[in-house]
């Protein structure tokens, strides 16, 4: 005998709309611990901040990809405590292409989830032949897309944000990492989805149902701050920065440090008790023809003595590399940063304190 659904026994009326509520919930929910527990998350200031709830930062390092890729900060920690026999934190805010902008931002937005979260550290901020400093001004444009945006944006950058040339997903794309900050799916979703459509649109391409495969524009050697360093990948650098290298001189300015948002970081750091001091980064012999041209030699005594009455000071680790440890011109490789982070660390352990 068959029973009819009709004299099933049913719940409350009311959970049957409920569910459609509780269900969605809680499978997001588990995926917010999942993606969490998985480290899925953005390696700038989301990370610094994370790490400042947890624990003391005895090193802090601020700067591009370059210091993404030169600084190994467990090779900084482990060597720093075997010098100086106590446990060492250093963290890195290496940020592919950034601007002060974006690190004056991030640096504000720990402070204030954090009060006193750089109290006591060291503050290395990475130079390029005596030039501090990210790669433009007070700009919240960023080439890499809209994911450095998301890591610092706040509603009071909304003006800023406004007036930048992004265009409209850039800027949703802050407004929505901005209204549900705790998201870590949000957040990692957002990166995915961008990856996930560029390949599917490169396998459409390479299978000829989009037409031919666009040329290549720009290689991606930096992706994450890692370097591509497949033959292919790196000779195709190399020619890009080659063949860039005289329009980068012919369009070089000097850097206007009053309207640069570098001096506001130093003040920043220092008013809230961190040590600030520059960084000299190794730089190999084609990336430093722009580096070290007379345009740029100025630059660097100008912020030198802008500096100095803050009591910031210069530090290099005495190694040398040679252009082989740059695969791509720009990036040391693992190797050499190996070398870098240890040499950094020795360096560190005489500083006064």
């Amino acid at each position: 005998m068959s029973t009819s659904t009709s004299d099933r026994p049913r719940g409350p009326r009311w959970l049957n709309p409920l569910a459609w509520v509780l269900v969605p919930v809680a499978v997001v929910a588990a995926l917010e611990v999942a993606v969490g527990r998985l480290g899925f998350e953005k390696s700038g200031y989301t990370r610094v901040e994370r790490i400042a709830h947890q624990e003391k930062i005895d090193l802090l390092f601020i700067g591009t990809s370059r210091t993404w890729a030169g600084v190994h900060p467990d090779v900084v920690a482990a060597q720093a405590q075997r010098l100086t026999g106590r446990r060492v934190r250093a963290v890195r805010a290496g940020i592919g292409n950034s601007t002060n902008a974006q690190h004056l931002r991030g640096l504000r937005n720990v402070l204030r989830a954090v009060p006193g979260a750089f109290e006591g550290t060291d503050v290395f901020i990475e130079a390029r032949a005596g030039v501090p400093g990210a790669e433009r001004g007070p700009d919240l444009r960023n080439d890499l897309g809209p994911g450095a945006l998301e890591d610092v944006f706040r509603l009071e950058d909304l003006p800023e944000l406004l007036r930048q040339d992004l265009g409209a997903e850039a800027k949703a794309s802050a407004l929505v990492a901005w209204a549900a900050p705790p998201s870590r799916i949000l957040t990692f979703r957002s990166r995915l989805r961008r990856k996930f459509l560029a390949r599917l649109v490169m396998l459409a391409r390479n299978t000829g149902r989009l037409g031919a495969a666009a040329p290549q524009k720009r290689p991606r050697f930096a992706a994450g701050g890692g370097i591509r360093d497949d033959a292919a990948g790196v000779a195709a650098v190399r020619a890009t920065v080659t063949a860039h290298q005289q329009d980068l001189l012919d369009r070089q300015r000097p850097i206007p440090w009053g309207a640069y948002d570098l001096l506001a970081i130093v003040d920043l750091l220092q008013e809230n008790g961190a040590r600030v001091f520059v960084l000299r980064f190794p730089i190999c012999t084609q990336d430093g023809v722009r580096w070290r041209s007379d345009v740029r030699r100025a630059d660097a005594r100008r912020i030198a003595a802008l500096l100095a009455p803050r009591g910031v000071a210069y530090v290099a680790v005495p190694l040398e590399f040679p252009d082989e440890s740059f695969p791509d011109n720009i990036h040391l490789d693992l190797d050499a940063a190996g070398r870098f982070s240890r040499g950094f660390a020795a360096v560190w352990a005489r500083l006064p304190r």
